[in-house]
């Protein structure tokens, strides 16, 4: 009877053991994913930033030439 105990005990340490470890490669894989999709979320405002003054850029140039009263 003892040695079944201790054999239960000691698979269910080596149980916890595994979830641990499966635990902490998941945690590692979210904290990856995070960084990743803040460095997205950076490079995301960069852009519309960028694509902001392109479309400011493009409003002026056609007020200025697309004018009714310019082209009489």
């Amino acid at each position: 009877m003892p040695d079944r105990g201790r054999d239960w005990q000691a698979k269910k340490r080596a149980e916890r053991i595994a979830w641990r470890e499966r635990s902490s490669g998941t945690t590692r894989a979210s904290r990856s994913l995070n960084e990743r999709l803040g460095e997205m979320d950076g490079g995301a405002a960069a852009l519309d930033g960028r694509l902001g003054h392109h479309a400011e850029t493009s409003r002026a140039w056609h007020r200025k030439w697309d004018d009714p009263a310019r082209s009489g």
